[in-house]
């Protein structure tokens, strides 16, 4: 009710799109699958790959940069000189995890603007706000493969930090993803 009389928030909006949906977006994981497809890439060779992707696809470079030279965000995309500044404030799985953010974005955007369509989300701030936590999303769908880390998180027996080292990501990313493993 407080959300008919005062407007729901951006992340109501967020929370009630991931509860719809279980916390599971099957296009977008169909869209992390793509974006590998024919794509075997090392753990410790992800970023080096992401970072070669956006020169050769986008002629866009990355820049490691100081947090005094960044200090109010962790990315930045400059698009008049065609390049990301990424904090170095970021250990190696966030800025891995930053840069598939973007590309998500860059390639994937028709996807995942998509979902928010078919939600029917017309607020604007909610939508821009769905946009964020779908490419984060994607992301993690696009980092640790749903059936490989389904088959990893079951022999492991959800060792999450086992599954970070062995799919290059932060604990909290291993925790969080094996939340969208919910296909029937």
């Amino acid at each position: 009710e407080s959300s008919t009389v005062f407007g729901a928030t951006p992340e109501s909006i967020v929370h009630d799109l991931f509860r719809q949906n279980r916390n599971h977006f099957p296009t977008l994981e169909a869209a992390a699958e793509d974006f590998r497809r024919g794509e075997d890439i090392a753990t410790d060779e992800v970023y080096s790959y992401l970072k070669a992707r956006l020169a050769r696809k986008f002629g866009i470079s990355v820049i490691p940069t100081t947090v005094s030279d960044l200090p109010d965000t962790l990315r930045f995309y400059d698009e008049a000189q065609r390049r990301i500044l990424i904090s170095d404030a970021l250990d190696y799985p966030n800025r891995v995890f930053q840069l598939t953010h973007v590309l998500s974005l860059m390639e994937y955007g028709d996807a995942i603007d998509a979902v928010i369509e078919k939600a029917e989300i017309s607020e604007p701030r909610g939508r821009a706000r769905c946009r964020v936590e779908l490419a984060n999303y994607f992301a993690a769908a696009m980092l640790m493969p749903y059936d490989a880390f389904l088959k990893a998180a079951r022999e492991t027996l959800y060792d999450f930090d086992h599954l970070a080292a062995l799919f290059g990501v932060s604990f909290e990313q291993a925790c969080h993803r094996a939340t969208t493993l919910q296909r029937e």
